[in-house]
């Protein structure tokens, strides 16, 4: 038998084994198989969301100054915060275009910590997510924020967080579209969440259109280009 031969047998006899017995499947691998399975009509079953508040002047709370200081340790708001969490707080979609070290997240936790409800906040960046938590529960000196994804070993925290017993709630992409936003519309129904927010958008849509496109609904819709922001340094 010529080696040709040789090698095309111990292929051929490799491709057998491992029909036979196939490597385990990661989780990501795992969550893409979920999110293909779904069926359009999960994202149908629940109720319409309630109609959007009416337009005019947004309140201001007064009292968040004094959760700012309680919470955070200022005793003022950077430019723009204060108007960015009373329009949260009036129920208010809100766009926010900073540049890095501006302050945008406290624009969600403020809200969640003053109003003691939770704030939801879907980012695909798991190590910034990570420090976040870490960050915020050593500053409150309570547990006030989870992560959940596959970094999260501990399934008690899911469903404790699920409950609403964390302010602070952040969910990968992939969390979130598998099963996440049923568990949203409950959390909603059960007044227990305040608000969604997305952290990072535009790293969302590129991480998705190129390794796990099916997490993308719009795979033919181009990655738009975040506005700069009027009021560039920290």
């Amino acid at each position: 038998m010529s080696r040709i031969a040789e090698l095309e047998a111990e292929l051929a006899a490799l491709k057998k084994q491992q029909q036979l017995n196939p490597p385990a499947k990661t989780q990501d691998e795992l969550d893409d198989e979920a999110i293909m399975a779904m069926d359009e009509s999960q994202f149908l079953s629940s109720p319409p969301p309630a109609a959007p508040p009416p337009s005019g002047p947004i309140p201001r709370d007064p009292k968040l100054a004094a959760s700012l200081l309680r919470y955070f340790g200022y005793d003022e708001f950077r430019e723009g915060q204060e108007e960015v969490v009373n329009a949260v707080l009036a129920q208010r979609d809100v766009a926010v275009f900073w540049a890095t070290g501006r302050g945008k997240s406290l624009c969600y936790q403020l809200p969640a910590l003053h109003m003691g409800k939770t704030a939801v906040i879907v980012s695909p960046l798991v190590s910034l997510m990570q420090d976040q938590v870490t960050k915020a529960n050593y500053q409150q000196g309570r547990e006030v924020a989870a992560l959940l994804g596959t970094a999260q070993l501990d399934p008690s925290v899911e469903r404790r967080a699920w409950d609403g017993a964390f302010q602070l709630l952040y969910l990968t992409p992939e969390k979130i579209a598998v099963g996440g936003i049923e568990r949203l519309v409950q959390m909603h129904q059960a007044g227990k969440l305040l608000l969604a927010a997305v952290d990072e958008a535009h790293c969302g849509l590129t991480l998705t259109l190129t390794p796990t496109p099916n997490l993308n609904p719009y795979p033919q819709t181009p990655t738009p280009t975040p506005t700069p922001s009027p009021n560039p340094n920290p």
